[in-house]
């Protein structure tokens, strides 16, 4: 069975899941998708099992794909994975939110952003900053 990805190049999220595969040595196959002219509306499932979240297919693949023990989301080290959870949400509830609020009317209309939005996204990564370890969100993963 071969795995697909669809996904915009310049993405991050995108860019996150090709990179947890190149570390599991994952072969997957890539389709680029122009999300600015409405390329994703068109997409027919192929498979009943789907997923939409960056988030989400990382766990997979590492579940799937990765050691017992994995260090990109231990089982068995419940402290390190609850901070890699709390990462994630971050990135997802927070970051990826105001991201959004400066990408969105960017791409699709061309807005210049307003400097509440990148006054918001610099507080975002003002969090994120404040829960660095080193140079590493959580701990420098001994596989990369």
């Amino acid at each position: 069975m071969s795995l697909k990805i669809y996904g915009a190049s310049a993405s991050p999220p995108f860019r996150a899941v090709l990179k947890c595969a190149k570390v599991l040595e994952i072969d997957l196959k890539v389709q680029t998708i122009d999300f600015i002219n409405g390329e994703h509306l068109s997409l027919k499932k192929t498979t009943d099992f789907f997923l939409a979240d960056s988030h989400a297919i990382n766990g997979y693949l590492i579940g799937k794909f990765g050691k017992e023990n994995d260090p990109l989301y231990p089982k068995n080290d419940i402290k390190r994975r609850a901070l890699i959870d709390h990462r994630l949400h971050l990135d997802s509830s927070i970051i990826a939110a105001k991201g959004l609020q400066i990408t969105r009317p960017l791409n699709y209309h061309r807005l210049k952003p307003t400097q509440q939005s990148l006054d918001d996204l610099k507080e975002a990564f003002g969090f994120l900053e404040k829960q660095l370890d080193s140079n590493y969100i959580v701990g420098k993963i001994p596989c990369l």
